[in-house]
């Protein structure tokens, strides 16, 4: 257990809501990697990860974030945020990550289908929507 950061999962069959608390960086992002791969691997296709108590991101927290996304992507699914701290969605904005993750507020729960901005995995469609 990393001092400081928390993790907790809420399944639905093919859904699953992770409460993430604390600072999300270097020595944090290994069990975070782990979590998610845990869910991908039990056929989790939605995850929404709810960052309201997150309270700092690094680059390898955001690693983590982007190679789940892609792994959720290549099978049919995504990763969502949810309620990003001031600090932490400008992480985001200044990284580009707002154009590729779905981004909510409160307690919404976005569709499957909806895959954020314009990701590596995005159709067409879904580009030229955001653009």
């Amino acid at each position: 257990m990393i001092p400081d950061f928390g993790v907790t999962v809420t399944r639905d069959g093919g859904a699953a809501l992770m409460r993430i608390s604390g600072e999300l960086d270097v020595a944090a992002a290994p069990e975070l990697r782990r979590h998610l791969i845990d869910l991908v691997d039990e056929d989790v296709r939605q995850v929404t990860m709810d960052l309201a108590a997150v309270s700092f991101i690094d680059s390898s927290g955001l690693s983590v974030l982007v190679s789940c996304l892609k792994r959720l992507r290549e099978r049919g699914g995504n990763l969502a945020l949810r309620s990003p701290t001031a600090n932490t969605m400008k992480v985001f904005e200044i990284t580009g990550l707002t154009e590729i993750f779905a981004i909510v507020d409160g307690d919404a729960v976005p569709a499957p289908a909806d895959r954020g901005g314009r990701g590596p995995d995005a159709t067409p469609e879904q580009s030229s929507q955001v653009a």
